[in-house]
């Protein structure tokens, strides 16, 4: 990716000091139960910053803003990574980093361990990570006319611990089955009908048809109930549009979702 998250660390106060300190010790001694203390210990504390760092600024930046950066390569995993794996991603990254930093500066380390803990919190979390990767397809965050004229039509809210805020156009901009051109004449001539809601509208003026629009509303479903990833939407849209294999087909032959029915929202 080419975006990168700068951090700034603040000066290493005595407390992050001292568990750093236990945590070489505890791992050089081969005291496994006590790297996993100093590790608990100073991964809460960096989160502790970092939520910290979110409030001073929550007057300047958006409440749902996640950085972009490349938070998929520090973890070494892939966009098309499940939960779980991001999980395991994390905890390989930081089994790396103490073999290979542990004996380095104290500032390089308390940086690299406060990135890998970001990048396991913003993608672990099924909202967080969503607008995150609409972020990094550029659907989401600005500086994209289409997307801000997009991210101004209606909003379907798809119920979950916090809920997930998905928008038919974000996902039909994602879904590859309308080209990029089509799509901004159809936000133009939706103008003149505001009443009429976007993907209704969409299937009306035969930009796409009624299947297509179905098949985008049960992934909306699926995304906004964490149990898929943008990438994997991506995925299954793309066999959907060169095969015709359902979606929800598709999405269990990769082993991505189990046989749970798809719920419907509700506002």
């Amino acid at each position: 990716m080419p975006e990168t998250t700068e951090f700034s660390s603040e000066p290493i106060d005595d407390k992050a000091r001292s568990l750093i300190h236990a945590l070489k010790q505890s791992y050089e001694q081969g005291d496994d139960e006590a790297v996993v203390s100093a590790y608990k210990q100073l991964t809460q504390l960096i989160r502790n910053r970092i939520s910290g760092q979110s409030a001073t600024s929550q007057a300047e930046v958006p409440d749902n803003f996640v950085p972009v950066g490349r938070f998929y390569e520090i973890l070494g995993i892939q966009p098309l990574s499940s939960s779980r794996q991001v999980h395991v991603g994390y905890l390989r990254s930081i089994r790396k980093l103490l073999v290979h930093r542990i004996k380095g500066d104290e500032r390089d380390f308390i940086t690299r361990l406060e990135e890998i803990c970001l990048a396991h919190d913003v993608l672990r979390e099924p909202e967080t990570r969503v607008d995150y990767d609409f972020r990094l397809l550029k659907v989401r965050g600005g500086g994209n006319a289409l997307s801000d004229e997009l991210n101004a039509l209606e909003t379907t809210v798809v119920p979950r611990s916090g809920k997930v805020h998905l928008k038919i156009g974000e996902l039909l901009q994602s879904s590859e089955i309308i080209d990029m051109t089509e799509l901004a004449a159809a936000v133009d001539m939706h103008k003149a009908m505001p009443e009429m809601l976007f993907g209704q509208f969409m299937v009306k003026s035969g930009f796409i048809n009624q299947r297509q629009l179905d098949t985008v509303l049960e992934a909306q479903k699926l995304i906004g109930e964490g149990r898929i990833t943008v990438a994997q939407f991506q995925a299954g849209m793309k066999a959907f549009k060169e095969t015709g294999i359902p979606l929800l087909a598709y999405l269990k032959q990769e082993g991505w979702v189990d046989d749970r029915p798809v719920q419907e929202p509700t506002v």
